[in-house]
């Protein structure tokens, strides 16, 4: 009875044991992918902000913010703080939901959003001219501005 009740102990000691380490990993991975995460799109809306206000000659100058930079990513109320502001819009973005990497507590989910990012599929562009004083003329009508 003592060694039964020993071997018990133990194997339920050591499942939990498990478990919490199993739990820890999993919160360490996701947010270190979300930090991964939010990092690859500030990266990528400071290069779109890129253009003659840094002095720095891009790649692809129709790709980047001609109306000041964004000096940080804002999420809620993008299209008032990023794209009225600043003309730049993102485009595809690959989840229903638009919102902060840290607001989304799936692994897969972050890794879907993270591998968008990183393979182009996702990104920012700067509107042209035009393309900004029509938006910014629909928002200014209530309308929803595409």
């Amino acid at each position: 009875m003592k060694v039964s009740c020993f071997i018990l102990y133990n194997f339920n000691y050591s499942a939990n044991e498990n478990a919490i380490g199993l739990t820890t990993k999993h919160r360490a991975e996701l947010l270190g992918k979300k930090e991964q995460c939010a990092s690859v799109i500030l990266k990528k809306l400071r290069k779109s902000s890129l253009s003659i206000y840094g002095n720095v000659l891009t790649v692809h100058p129709e790709e980047t913010c001609k109306h000041g930079r964004p000096l940080r990513m804002i999420y809620k109320n993008f299209d008032i703080h990023i794209t009225l502001k600043h003309g730049v819009i993102i485009e595809n973005w690959p989840l229903g939901e638009f919102g902060a990497p840290g607001n989304f507590n799936s692994l897969p989910v972050i890794n879907v959003l993270l591998s968008a990012w990183e393979s182009g599929a996702t990104r920012f562009r700067a509107l042209s001219d035009d393309e900004w004083t029509a938006w910014r003329d629909a928002y200014e009508r209530g309308e929803k501005p595409e």
